[in-house]
């Protein structure tokens, strides 16, 4: 646990936070190991306030990889207050196949959009928790001639962050549009538009699109590529992603 950052502070409570037992002794190296003061007197409480004996997690520590859509939640137990990361992807949306009248075979191809992406550097406290949703993918359409469907958007409610899902297609017209990104502090980029193949003869060109720094461009029918990346054709377009490190 982190001291009181104002107010009283007991010896109890620095005992408890130094670990050990024994009377507290000030000055002594725990009491100036823990409260910063490396000579001179040390000032009770005040040189005790909102001091740990904690450390913070190695930099680049993997804190939460969160890859499944739903609620999500990080809570910093067992270390110090520090800088972390948070990075987050929207669901890719699904594309969609068309044809002529219904008639066989499929003629067209269409991506479902990139989800969007955003970062922030966040500081949070020891035994702060952060929390927000992970987007699903968007479901891959029943039918032919059937429009895709737009991926869901991933959230963290401390941060402010939202990662938009992609957009799904419009069937024999228009690839899904990429997911816009707002409130991180680092970057908010926007996920990569699918695309609108109607020649049989280069289908194999049609694309669903990438998510950034995240799931790559889906060339060909299939799913979108984790995270975030759009699906080609009438696929599922893959589901977002929460990423918190430290830093």
């Amino acid at each position: 646990m982190t001291l009181p950052a104002s107010g009283p502070i007991t010896f109890a409570q620095i005992r408890t936070e130094i670990g050990g037992s024994g009377p507290i002794v000030l000055p002594s190296t725990e009491t100036r190991t823990l409260s910063g003061v490396a000579s001179g007197p040390i000032v009770c409480p005040n040189d005790f306030w909102g001091k740990s004996s904690l450390s913070p997690a190695p930099s680049g520590t993997t804190l939460l990889s969160k890859t499944s859509s739903g609620a999500w939640s990080y809570t910093h137990s067992g270390y110090a207050a520090q800088t972390i990361t948070v990075e987050i992807w929207g669901g890719g949306g699904s594309g969609s196949s068309s044809n002529t009248g219904g008639k066989s075979p499929v003629i067209g191809d269409q991506g479902g959009g990139g989800g969007g992406y955003s970062k922030e550097t966040y500081s949070i406290a020891a035994s702060g928790t952060i929390s927000g949703s992970v987007g699903a993918g968007g479901v891959a359409p029943g039918s032919t001639n059937t429009n895709g469907n737009a991926g869901g958007a991933t959230t963290c409610s401390q941060t402010g962050q939202t990662a938009n899902g992609g957009g799904g297609s419009t069937a024999g017209s228009a690839g899904g549009a990429g997911g816009t990104a707002s409130g991180g502090n680092v970057t908010n980029t926007t996920g990569e538009a699918g695309t609108n193949v109607l020649t049989p003869a280069d289908l194999s060109t049609a694309y669903g699109g990438a998510s950034p720094n995240g799931g790559a461009r889906r060339t060909g029918a299939g799913a979108g590529n984790a995270p975030g990346g759009g699906s080609c054709a009438a696929n599922t377009g893959a589901i977002g992603k929460v990423l918190v490190k430290a830093q």
